[in-house]
């Protein structure tokens, strides 16, 4: 059950603005927080005096967040785990953070069979054999051919950790000495004639009989390990950390026709939504209130790089919340010399963006990255924006990739770093030559291949991008369908074509799903399940983005209060509001359709009914049985057909006589309900 808290802030002109914090916590599972702990040695403010927060918990509610993926979607949950949280706290806060992508390593094994002299040499040789043995499948899990995989096993345990002095160089040098040998025979003939004692040679022959040569060559091996400048962080336990995050992005705008001239909510001047009230009583704790719901991670979109970070990571800190920031579509589609005027080579336009980030507050210590910044998204959703053949958007997330490498090098970075990710939407990729079926993998296919190849989509890179893919990249997808459809269209064959590299889902929320709290709890399961490699989620989003109007309204946590403020804030030259928070209830199948229970379905001796197929959610369902006086009743159960939207399928049927509730597992985790 979702508890709803109030907090009391300091509204403009001395009113208050009442805040409803719903939606993430899963309270039913764990014992719940304080939504808002006082300061401690780490940071935290204490907060006295009538201007500061005054925290009631004053009721409890059914209340399920209403969220989603939009557009503009990407969310948190790369690679670079954070420190584990206390054990007696919520489920999304208990799962932490996420954990690093790594090189796979290893190699063949090979031997013979023994020699069996007598017993315990056998022994020892059969003993030997069964570790080799093992050794070869640990080994060959890693580097077969991404096709080939066997089984379900626990994926996250074949991947490595990658960190500090693990890079390694053999250098082999070969010298040749060649000695020749020449055997020579002397053959002397003496005639001598005897006068007196006087003995003379007559003649003397030289042969050469044979030639013997003989080379000798010496191999020496040097092998020096060396650590390599950047490295993401590892895990503590060495274990997939589940990351739960909150999409970011308060556009505080209500008529969907405006526009704001800067969307940079992680820029200094932005604190009016995220920061702190401090000693002028300003700020709505956006920052604080994701962290009262339970989340380690929050996802950022719009990216100005001549804007200053470093106020944001400072008080993400404060709060143990990790950063995702993401790259601005601006230099990608927008900005005058864009890279789509460079044929799709995005080199200069990115490094020099970036170039700005690591000056501007994504570095702590000139040289090492703020530790909170954990991944850095390189584009949202390129495969919706950079259209036509798949060569343009790999060519520029390949360009791009090596352009934020340059530019640490350019810096001097060095140490533990973020991870970079591309966030590709849910869909199809018909221009994908391979798994183009496949939601989302035919792109990532696609930018994997380009990744190891940068010639096969006319680029050559500055860096080695391939070892570089493997040790600081992880995928990222959006989506807006619930659990069991993202498991079954999607992390499954993940797993069978992505070994060794972590993915997360950058946005997720279906808020069309009849049960928002079950869904979110299906979903961070999945991803603290070690036998695949989903890190985990950004739920979408933090607020109802009324400036988008339409079926992007359907997503958000939180709504805007059209009276009450609490102060403003100042984009580009125009002052803009800073309104007090709504919470958003999201739409509840079972209040109209009756009790809704799972892993049973309805079954009668009566003959009225009909079945409907692909239906997307259960009040579709509801609301073709009430169309009907003679259905008392509907059941839906998933659909083993192709894919679509949502594999189910959907029966109304009348219960005038013969009702039985019978045990049928393939609604799981569909639903049935009587009307």
């Amino acid at each position: 059950m979702a508890q709803v808290f109030f907090v009391s802030l300091p509204g403009a002109g001395g009113r208050t603005c009442r805040q409803g914090v719903a939606a993430l916590r899963l309270g039913a599972l764990a014992p719940e927080p304080d939504p808002f702990p006082p300061m401690d040695e780490r940071g935290f403010e204490e907060d006295t005096g009538p201007g500061q927060e005054l925290l009631e918990k004053e009721h409890s509610t059914e209340l399920h967040p209403q969220s989603g993926a939009g557009s503009p979607r990407d969310v948190y949950m790369p690679n670079a785990a954070g420190q584990p949280l206390d054990s007696g706290q919520s489920l999304l806060r208990e799962v932490t953070a996420v954990s690093s992508c790594s090189l796979r390593r290893g190699g063949c094994w090979s031997g013979g069979g023994p020699h069996q002299q007598h017993s315990r040499r056998w022994l020892f040789f059969l003993l030997a054999g069964a570790l080799v043995g093992l050794a070869v499948i640990a080994s060959s899990s890693l580097h077969r051919d991404p096709g080939a995989y066997e089984g379900r096993t626990q994926l996250w345990s074949l991947i490595p950790v990658w960190g500090a002095g693990t890079e390694t160089t053999t250098t082999t040098t070969t010298e040749t000495r060649t000695t020749s040998t020449a055997t020579i025979t002397i053959t002397t003939t003496n005639t001598g004639t005897t006068t007196t004692t006087t003995s003379t040679m007559t003649s003397s022959t030289i042969t050469e009989t044979s030639t013997t040569v003989s080379s000798t060559t010496t191999t020496r091996s040097t092998t020096t390990t060396t650590s390599p400048p950047c490295w993401p962080r590892e895990s503590p336990d060495g274990g997939k950390q589940v990351i739960l995050g909150v999409s970011y992005a308060p556009v505080p705008l209500l008529p969907a026709s405006e526009r704001i001239p800067n969307d940079d909510f992680m820029a200094e001047g932005m604190e009016p939504y995220w920061g702190p009230p401090g000693k002028e009583g300003k700020g709505r704790r956006d920052l604080r209130i994701m962290r009262a719901l339970g989340a380690n991670t929050v996802r950022l979109y719009g990216n100005d790089p001549a804007k200053s970070h470093q106020r944001f990571l400072r008080e993400a800190d404060k709060l143990e919340l990790d950063v995702i920031a993401g790259l601005s579509d601006y230099p990608y589609i927008q900005m005058k010399g864009n890279c789509m005027s460079t044929d799709f080579d995005c080199f200069d336009q990115i490094k020099e963006q970036y170039v700005m980030n690591l000056q501007g507050g994504f570095l702590q210590n000139e040289t090492t990255y703020h530790p909170r910044l954990r991944t850095v998204i390189l584009m949202n959703e390129p495969d919706l924006k950079l259209l036509g053949d798949t060569s343009n958007f790999c060519r520029a997330l390949v360009s791009a990739f090596d352009a934020v490498i340059e530019a640490e090098k350019e810096q001097g970075v060095k140490g533990v770093a973020p991870n970079f990710t591309v966030a590709f939407s849910f869909g199809l990729c018909p221009r994908c030559t391979h798994l183009g079926h496949t939601p989302g993998l035919g792109q990532m296919y696609a930018l994997r291949e380009a990744m190891r190849d940068p010639k096969s989509v006319d680029y050559t890179p500055r860096n080695d991008l391939w070892t570089l893919y493997r040790t600081r990249f992880v995928n990222a997808i959006n989506t807006a369908n619930p659990a069991f459809d993202v498991n079954s269209l999607f992390i499954q064959p993940y797993d069978q074509h992505f070994q060794g590299t972590p993915v997360f889902i950058g946005e997720y929320h279906s808020p069309e799903y009849f049960d928002q709290k079950g869904d979110l709890e299906a979903i961070v399961k999945l991803a603290r399940d070690p036998s695949n490699l989903l890190l985990g989620i950004a739920f979408f989003e933090f607020q109802v983005r009324y400036d988008k109007g339409g079926a992007e309204m359907s997503f958000g946590m939180f709504g805007l209060d059209r009276e009450l403020e609490i102060t403003e804030a100042v984009i580009g030259w125009e002052s803009y509001p800073a309104h007090c928070l709504t919470a958003v209830e999201a739409k509840a199948g079972g209040g109209k359709c009756g009790k809704l229970e799972r892993d049973l379905d309805y079954v009668s001796d009566n003959k009225w009914g009909f079945a409907m197929d692909h239906i997307i959610s259960p009040d579709m369902c509801c609301s073709k049985c009430r169309e009907f006086d003679e259905c008392k009743a509907f059941t839906r159960v998933e659909d083993a057909g192709p894919p679509a939207p949502c594999k189910s399928q959907c029966r109304v049927e009348g219960l005038q006589r013969g009702l039985r509730r019978v045990p049928d597992p393939r609604t799981t985790p569909c639903c049935l309900g009587a009307r």
